[in-house]
């Protein structure tokens, strides 16, 4: 189905954009988005009307409903709205996608809308992907979701573009500004994907780090597909870095120790001919770099990313007590448990995992890394939680 539902109304201090981001034969899931035009301001509840039954929301919490009438607050890591900041929160309904949402009030201001049937936009550039033909699994309502359908193609996913979907802590915008974009031409679900250039001449890629409640124990979930004929292998060393969790105290990468203080990563990498593997800041890490950990199927062998085609990574990561060695990460690729570490030292300073590292270039460093063509790397549909369930596993 090549077209997107979508609405807006506005008023003088808020603009709530509605979008359609999956259908099928009796349901379908939708983003609300709302833009603070006015003065930053922290908590915020919305009240609105839908004829059609909605029985998931994710990315806010559902404080109520009255018959077609819904009232929905923020959650812990949205709750604070900066001006022209714009927080989004997804939700699943039963029925035919026709009909919007209506008679929006934020925080007791009416801000409007009509339920009626919204015209299709034909989206010129389809993804070749297509929607769902059955309902997804949808998280909980205090996982963390993104899967960018609140952009338009082509937006450059600088810094401005991520606070509007993170709690973001730093971007690397000198590459992120020229190498990461929003795109509609790829998708795993929904309209649009992210797309990260590597280039065959320069530095690229990009990185960002999105700060998450501290917990004990995550769960990172997400959709990559290295395009048809990417190229895997650099000019003489072959390999390049793909996002996981860290902390909000440091990422400890590029040869540092990890010192207990300075954070840690659970990054994925890809090696020659795109064999899979995590690749782990930790502080009993045997050398100067990270420590890889091959992937293996259940017969032992090793695992490769395949060009043209969409994997989906998840990885669990459990935080030590104290200065002890009782950390572990766990990582399933397509389904199927790849990884199981034990006896991890991440930190002795009593730090949760509270961060999402976006880390994806070719490398190491230098051009003795960079491969032979430009190349492209789309992911889509990030899930953060606290349940298993919401990931699958």
């Amino acid at each position: 189905m090549n077209t997107s539902v979508s609405s807006k109304v506005e008023n003088n201090k808020f603009r709530i954009n509605y979008d359609v981001t999956a259908d099928w034969n009796n349901g379908y899931t939708a983003n609300i988005s709302f833009t603070n035009k006015g003065n930053s301001f922290k908590d915020w509840t919305m009240t609105f009307e839908s004829e059609r039954e909605i029985d998931k929301i994710w990315n806010a919490e559902l404080v109520s409903r009255d018959g077609n009438k819904y009232t929905v607050k923020a959650v812990d890591w949205n709750d604070h709205v900066r001006n022209w900041e714009t927080t989004t929160f997804g939700f699943r309904a039963k029925g035919d996608d026709n009909l919007t949402p209506s008679n929006f009030t934020l925080n007791g201001q009416s801000i409007g809308g009509n339920s009626q049937p919204s015209n299709p936009t034909p989206n010129p550039n389809p993804a070749p992907t297509p929607r769902p033909t059955s309902a997804p699994n949808q998280p909980s309502s205090n996982a963390i979701v993104q899967s960018f359908e609140g952009h338009s193609n082509g937006t450059v996913y600088d810094h401005v573009a991520q606070k509007k979907d993170w709690n973001l802590l730093w971007s690397q915008d000198a590459r992120m500004k020229n190498f990461a974009k929003i795109t509609n031409s790829e998708a795993y679900s929904g309209n649009n994907s992210l797309r990260i250039t590597h280039s065959p001449t320069q530095a690229s890629g990009g990185g960002a780090v999105w700060e998450i409640p501290g917990k004990d124990v995550y769960y990172l979930q997400y959709k990559v597909k290295f395009e048809a004929g990417y190229d895997f292998n650099g000019r003489k060393y072959s390999g390049g870095k793909l996002p996981g969790l860290t902390s909000t105290d440091g990422q400890a990468s590029g040869g540092q120790d990890a010192n207990g203080s300075n954070g840690y990563t659970t990054r994925y990498m890809w090696r020659e001919n795109g064999q899979a593997e995590a690749y782990v800041y930790h502080m009993d890490k045997p050398g100067q770099w990270g420590e890889s950990f091959d992937f293996k199927d259940v017969s032992g062998q090793d695992v490769y990313f395949k060009p043209g085609e969409w994997h989906e990574l998840t990885q669990r990561v459990e935080i030590n007590d104290g200065n002890q060695k009782n950390g572990s990460l766990d990582v399933w690729m397509d389904g199927q448990q790849v990884l199981n570490i034990d006896n991890l030292r991440f930190v002795n300073n009593g730090s949760k995992v509270d961060a999402v590292y976006f880390s994806n270039f070719h490398g190491g460093s230098g051009p003795d890394w960079y491969p032979d063509k430009e190349s492209h790397i789309y992911f889509d549909d990030f899930v953060v939680s606290t349940n298993p369930a919401d990931v699958g596993v």
